[in-house]
């Protein structure tokens, strides 16, 4: 597993965690994870119909660059942002637009760069219930989060 974790880490930031086959704490460049095993929380998803690059968010002047690192504890709590966030509201109108709408039933926010914005809900059928309101021009689905990948079982070189 090191190995094709080295190798994952070449192919990009956002790639290890999806080698590790775990629900995981990223620091440095999403490189260096640690287990973590968060609640198995039901959200609903929706997809604005935009694509962000995210090479213009991270080249914009107003992105905050030096918010402080927090702990994994603060962020279970709810005590984390998305600094790329206020960034692609602003320069996206349909990510701020999905987000104001989501955010109508539960607290939403932007995943990584966008353009998908997700809130936590109850149940898949309090999910459903949303995305049957949603506009007709986002995408959106109701999926629960998992610590551990259905696949990893099936490999002999993961936990």
């Amino acid at each position: 597993r090191a190995e094709l974790m080295e190798l994952a880490a070449r192919l990009g930031a956002d790639v290890p965690v999806f080698v590790f086959g775990h629900a995981a704490w990223a620091e440095g460049i999403g490189d260096t994870l640690s287990r973590a095993d968060p609640p198995e929380t039901w959200y609903c998803v929706v997809i604005p119909p935009v694509h962000v690059e995210t090479r213009t968010i991270f080249r914009d002047r107003q992105l905050t660059r030096n918010t402080p690192m927090i702990k994994i504890r603060d962020f279970l709590a709810g005590g984390a942002g998305n600094d790329l966030e206020p960034v692609t509201r602003r320069l996206y109108r349909e990510v701020d637009r999905a987000i104001d709408w989501l955010g109508g039933f539960a607290p939403a926010r932007m995943t990584g760069s966008g353009a998908a914005v997700f809130a936590g809900v109850e149940n898949l059928a309090a999910g459903q219930r949303i995305l049957a309101d949603m506009p007709d021009d986002f995408r959106g689905v109701v999926v629960r989060g998992v610590n551990q990948h259905p696949l990893t079982s099936l490999l002999p070189v993961c936990d």
